[in-house]
């Protein structure tokens, strides 16, 4: 797990190669965002602990999901990437890298 950055870098946007957005495209407002899932998300957010973004292959649930990063950036929330948890071990180990962010008063999405 690692912090995300959101830097417009002088490179071609993935979304206009072909390939699936990631920060640097929503760091640009790319693409154009689906305003009702996105509210449906943060309100999820505001309710419950976990907020599970299911759909099949290829419908956008990642570039969802940095879009309403980037959104919580601007209110004082850190974003963090998780790529892969294998076991329970590292589950534990995210859970307690979350809660030392907190007790530094950060508010990971």
């Amino acid at each position: 797990m690692f912090p995300t950055w959101f830097r417009i870098l002088n490179r071609t946007p993935h979304i206009l190669t072909g390939k699936r957005p990631g920060s640097l495209d929503i760091a640009r407002h790319l693409p154009v965002h689906r305003q009702h899932w996105e509210r449906s998300i943060l309100d999820s957010m505001d309710k419950f602990d976990i907020t599970v973004i299911k759909s099949s292959s290829g419908q956008g649930k990642s570039t969802l999901a940095w879009q309403v990063g980037y959104h919580l950036l601007g209110k004082k929330f850190s974003v963090y990437q998780l790529n892969y948890c294998s076991s329970y071990n590292e589950a534990v180990a995210v859970s307690d890298f979350i809660e030392s962010r907190i007790k530094l008063g950060q508010v990971p999405q």
